[in-house]
């Protein structure tokens, strides 16, 4: 966090296509490592051969990862502003490549985060004018391919049987897969059945000790038995007050890219948030930590380097000069107006 904080944000809006192939790059060649295959494909791995141990790398720790994917594509749309249709069919594209690069991934999660947040991105620069486009034409390219990309995973998963499509169905019903992909999601639903407002709930003993045994997964859970949901909402007001503090903070920037980059990391904290309550809550689909509070080395330096890089922006910020305003400045002109910034060069 602290050699974040130090550091030079910027460098990402320098280095946006080195940041984004390289983090596509890593990706693929860890989960290939591991030897992933979550579309169940003939063989034992997607895309080489196992060649790393879990004493050694995690498989989660390779979804960890995917938390920083929403901060690489954030110099992409960046360095896309004032290019039309054009920029948002490019972020489309990087879009596509980074969603391939999280379906590499052990978990389904990453994709799902990524997803969901590089949409919110894209549409945002849409309704600010980042392209100059039709703001309405603009949302729809924005948003479309982005559905569309989710669904066809969704059909491909369903058609081939794997995981994801099982454990999309025992999302909707756990009673169809009662010993399997829905065992968790009846547990935690009776759990919290029988929970207070205020104190410990009424259920047998054994069964709240297999709670307990399931660690971190369920942190929130096992607070909403044990305590009750009134300290279930006091504790979701403090997370809710910490998000809009951060939005509210990113929203001040007069930076492009300080914004971009602040939004992009409170926007990782909240997705992973209510993912986190979500998954407490009984909704048995796919997994995420907690940020912060977790247990999870890798997770823990990725989040708190995120923080870092945040503050960064907040601190340093408002002295960043935008792309568009240093070309602006470059101009052998005395008085130069730019995208609604007039410059007056005293060279």
């Amino acid at each position: 966090m602290l050699g974040a904080y130090l550091g030079d944000f910027t460098i990402l809006g320098k280095y946006p296509w080195r940041f984004c192939l390289g983090s596509i790059l890593l990706m693929i060649v860890i989960s290939s490592a591991f030897g992933l295959n979550i579309f169940n494909l003939p063989g034992d791995t997607l895309v080489g051969v196992q060649v790393l141990s879990s004493a050694t790398f995690s498989r989660h720790h390779v979804q960890s990862l995917a938390l920083l994917l929403p901060v690489v594509f954030v110099p992409i749309i960046y360095v896309a502003k004032n290019k039309g249709y054009q920029g948002i069919i490019l972020c489309q594209w990087i879009y596509a490549l980074l969603c391939f690069a999280t379906l590499t991934t052990p978990e389904f999660s990453g994709f799902v985060h990524f997803a969901t947040i590089g949409m919110g991105l894209l549409l945002i620069a849409v309704l600010r004018n980042w392209f100059g486009t039709n703001r309405v034409i603009g949302t729809l390219l924005a948003t479309v391919p982005c559905i569309i990309i989710f669904a066809l995973l969704l059909l491909v998963s369903y058609a081939q049987g794997s995981w994801i499509s099982m454990r999309l169905i025992a999302l909707l019903n756990p009673q169809a897969d009662p010993l399997g992909f829905g065992f968790v999601a009846i547990e935690i639903r009776q759990l919290l059945s029988e929970a207070a407002l205020l104190g410990e709930g009424t259920m047998p003993e054994f069964f709240t000790q297999r709670m307990i045994m399931m660690h971190s997964d369920f942190l929130l859970s096992i607070v909403i038995f044990r305590f009750g949901w009134l300290p279930f909402a006091v504790i979701m007001g403090a997370l809710l007050l910490f998000i809009v503090n951060i939005i509210a903070r990113c929203l001040k920037q007069r930076s492009d890219l300080g914004f971009f980059v602040s939004l992009a990391v409170a926007l990782t904290f909240s997705v992973q948030i209510l993912m986190y309550v979500i998954f407490n809550l009984g909704f048995i689909f796919t997994y995420i930590s907690l940020p912060l509070i977790s247990p999870g080395n890798l997770t823990m330096v990725i989040n708190m380097g995120l923080v870092g890089l945040m503050l960064s922006v907040f601190r340093t910020g408002d002295a960043v000069i935008d792309k568009n305003v240093v070309s602006a400045i470059k101009n052998n002109r005395f008085v130069t107006w730019n995208d609604g910034k007039l410059t007056i060069n005293f060279k």
